[in-house]
C-alpha cells in the first residue's frame, strides 16, 4: 500500500478567538468565553494566568484581574436571531452556538478556496499571482503533460467537529511524486532524498539539532538520507504550512496542524507545539513517539473503553499497553476490539478519512430545573426554541439544499418522557408563528406536559428539497475534452454540519440557590469542587459533552453497523443500539457500497 499523508487541523482556542476577532482584542489580552457562571473556554493568555476551562467567573477574576469576559450570544423569547445580551441569565435565555457555528463555515469555505487552487495548480490551470500569493514555497512546481482521470480525487476532508477536520492528501502527495514535480527544500539523488525541513514545524521525536533546539549545526541533520516515505511527508509540511498561513491571512484565526500517516498519529501530534504551531511524525519516529503517551490521549479511548482497559490492564502508557499479544487482547475484549487494541498501540490505524454526510437531524433543547409548572413559561421556552432552529434550518439549506420531512417533540416530567412526531413545515411555508403553531398542536396532544424539566424539538429525515432533484438533473456540464478533477468533498457539506446535531447545548436552570456548599464532580478529570449555588451550571457542561458523545457515537455506529463489527463494541459506547447478528448478516449483503475499509482492521 502506498503511503498515506493526512493533515489534522485543529483551531487554537476556537471559540475564544472568533471572540477575540469580533472584539478586536489583541492575543496579548486574557480573554474568557463564559456562559452562565463558568467559562467555556479561554485564550492563551488568560491560561498562561492559571485560568482554565469551566473555572467559575469568581476564580477567575480572582486570578486574572484583567481577564475581558464575554458571555456567548442568548434567545430570549423575543428574540428572533441570537445576541449579545449584556447580562443574560439562565432563566430567560438560552445559550446559542450559531456565531460559531458561522465562523466555521466560513473558514471551510477559505480551505475550499485553498484546495480548489492548489488542485488547479496541479493541471496548470491557476493564475500565476495566485500561485506566488497563495503557494510562494511551491510556485515552481511544474505541470505534468499526463492526462488526469475524470474521477480523479487529490483530497477528501472529514469535518470532526465545530473546530477541526482531516485531509487526506495522499492522492495528490502520489501525483507529485509520480511527476517528478519539483519541491523548494527536496533534492533527490541516487540514495534518496535531502529535506530540509526549516520553517516546517517541529519533527516529533527527532535528533534536537533536527528541530535547532541545540547549540550544534543543524545541517548534518538536514542532510541526511531520506526515504521516499519521509518525503512523502515533507510534501504534507509544506501543504499544511500553506494552509495555516492562507487561514490566518485570510480570517486572522490561528490553526495547530499535525501531519503523519494516519488519523489516529495526526491527532495526536496537532497539539503538541499549541497554540499556531506544526508537528510532523516520520514512520521512523512513530514508535519512540507514541511508547511514551498515556494510551487515554488515543481517539476512542478516552471513555469506557479505556477505563475498561485501564482495569482490566492496570496500563497508563501506550507502551505499557504494548507488552500484550493481540491474541491476549482478543481474549479479554474481542476478537476485533483486541486486534484493534494491539495495532492502535503501535501507531497502526486503518480508519479511511471519510466526508461526512450532510445533517440527519437537528435539535434544539432545554433542560430545566427546577421543573416549569407553568404553560406560559413553557410557551416562552418553545418560542426560543423555534427561532433558534428557524435560523439553523434555513441556514443548513443554503449549504445542503436539504429539508427536514419529521419534526419530534419531547416533553420530560419528573414521571415520563414522552415524544411524539408529526410532519414538518415546507420549505416555502415556513415562518417562525406557523413553526410555534405546529409545535403547540402537538403539544395539545400530550396529556402529560407538567411540570416539565425538560423540553426538545428535533427536526429528522432530512432530504433534497423539491425541485433540486430536477435542477440538478438538467445542470449543464462544461464541454472539455478533459474533464477538471474534483475534490472527493463538498464543502458545502462540511459548512452545513456546522449546525448539526454534535454542537446542541443542553442547558441545565438550576433556580436560586446561593448556599457555599461545595460538591465533589467526579466527572471532571481531576475532580473539582463547585458550589452548590453553582452546581447546576457546572452540570450544563456534562449535559452538553454527553450529548455530543451520543450524537457522534450514534453516527459511528451507523458506520459500524455496516463494517460488521458493533456486536462486539456493544460496550464501548450509552448511546449504541443492540444489532442482532442476522440484522447484521443482512446489512452486509445489501450494503455493497465498498467506500469504507474494515474500521479495526490488522495492518
Amino acid at each position: 500500500m502506498a503511503q498515506r499523508v493526512v493533515i489534522h487541523v485543529d483551531l487554537d482556542c476556537f471559540y475564544a478567538q472568533v471572540e477575540q476577532l469580533r472584539l478586536k482584542i489583541p492575543s496579548s489580552t486574557p480573554l474568557g468565553v463564559q456562559q452562565w457562571n463558568f467559562l467555556i473556554a479561554v485564550n492563551y493568555a488568560a491560561r498562561a494566568a492559571g485560568v482554565k476551562k469551566q473555572t467559575s467567573i469568581t476564580e477567575a477574576k480572582e486570578k486574572c484581574p484583567n481577564i475581558v469576559l464575554q458571555h456567548v450570544a442568548t434567545y430570549t423569547s423575543s428574540d428572533s436571531t441570537p445576541t449579545y445580551h449584556s447580562d443574560p441569565t439562565q432563566n430567560t435565555h438560552k445559550a446559542s452556538l450559531d456565531f460559531y457555528r458561522a465562523a466555521s463555515a466560513e473558514i471551510l469555505k477559505v480551505l475550499e478556496e485553498f484546495f480548489k487552487e492548489l488542485r488547479e495548480l496541479c493541471f496548470g490551470r491557476a493564475e500565476n499571482d495566485a500561485v506566488s500569493r497563495i503557494f510562494p514555497e511551491i510556485a515552481n512546481w511544474t505541470v505534468t503533460t499526463k492526462t488526469p482521470k475524470s474521477d480523479y480525487s487529490p483530497f477528501i476532508i472529514e469535518k470532526a467537529s465545530i473546530d477541526e477536520a482531516y485531509i487526506d492528501i495522499s492522492e495528490y502527495v502520489h501525483w507529485v511524486i509520480d511527476n517528478k514535480v519539483p519541491i523548494k527544500g527536496a533534492v533527490k539523488n541516487t540514495d534518496g532524498f535531502e529535506l530540509d525541513w526549516t520553517d516546517l514545524g517541529y519533527l516529533a521525536d527527532a535528533p534536537k539539532a533536527f528541530n535547532n533546539e541545540a547549540e550544534e549545526s543543524a545541517s548534518d541533520e538536514v542532510s541526511e538520507q531520506y526515504r521516499i516515505e519521509d518525503f512523502s511527508v515533507f510534501i504534507g509540511a509544506v501543504i499544511g504550512s500553506c494552509m495555516r498561513r492562507t487561514i490566518f491571512d485570510k480570517l486572522g484565526y490561528t490553526c495547530s496542524t499535525g501531519i503523519a500517516s494516519n488519523k489516529t498519529l495526526a491527532k495526536l501530534c496537532s497539539p503538541v507545539k499549541k497554540p499556531n504551531g506544526q508537528t510532523i511524525l516520520l514512520l521512523r519516529n512513530v514508535e519512540s513517539f507514541i511508547c511514551k503517551l498515556p494510551f487515554q490521549k488515543i481517539r476512542m479511548l478516552g471513555g469506557k473503553l479505556g477505563k475498561e482497559v485501564e482495569v482490566e490492564l492496570g496500563v497508563e502508557t501506550t507502551g505499557e499497553l504494548r507488552q500484550y499479544s493481540e491474541e491476549f487482547l482478543q481474549q479479554k475484549f474481542g476478537e476485533s476490539t483486541g486486534s484493534w487494541l494491539f495495532n492502535i498501540c503501535r501507531g497502526v490505524c486503518n480508519e479511511p478519512v471519510v466526508e461526512r454526510s450532510a445533517s440527519k437531524s437537528m435539535m434544539a433543547a432545554k433542560q430545566l430545573a427546577p421543573p416549569c409548572k407553568s404553560m406560559p413559561q413553557l410557551a416562552e421556552w418553545i418560542t426560543i426554541l423555534v427561532s433558534e432552529l428557524y435560523n439553523r434550518v434555513n441556514m443548513n439549506f443554503q449549504s445542503t439544499k436539504r429539508w427536514p420531512k419529521n419534526m419530534v417533540l419531547l416533553i420530560r416530567t419528573p414521571t415520563s418522557s414522552i415524544t411524539k412526531s408529526t410532519t414538518f413545515l415546507s420549505r416555502h411555508s415556513l415562518t417562525i408563528p406557523l413553526f410555534y403553531s405546529k409545535v403547540m398542536n402537538l403539544l395539545s396532544t400530550f396529556t402529560e406536559k407538567l411540570p416539565c424539566s425538560a423540553v426538545s424539538v428535533n427536526l429528522t429525515q432530512f432530504e433534497k428539497a423539491e425541485g433540486e432533484f430536477i435542477k440538478q438533473y438538467f445542470q449543464s456540464v462544461p464541454a472539455s475534452s478533459t474533464p477538471a478533477p474534483s475534490t472527493t468533498t463538498e464543502f458545502a457539506e462540511l459548512s452545513a454540519q456546522s449546525n448539526d446535531m454534535t454542537e446542541t447545548i443542553v442547558e441545565v436552570n438550576d433556580g436560586d440557590s446561593t448556599s457555599n456548599d461545595t460538591k465533589i464532580c467526579e466527572k471532571c478529570d481531576p475532580p473539582v469542587k463547585i458550589t452548590l449555588g453553582d452546581w447546576g451550571e457546572h452540570v450544563d457542561f456534562h449535559f452538553a459533552k454527553e450529548l455530543n458523545e451520543r450524537e457522534i457515537a450514534s453516527e459511528r455506529i451507523e458506520e459500524r453497523v455496516k463494517l460488521g463489527i458493533h456486536k462486539e463494541l456493544k460496550r464501548g459506547t450509552d448511546g449504541e443500539k443492540k444489532v442482532s447478528s442476522s440484522a447484521l448478516k443482512k446489512k452486509r449483503k445489501t450494503d455493497n457500497t465498498g467506500k469504507l475499509t474494515q474500521f479495526f482492521s490488522k495492518s
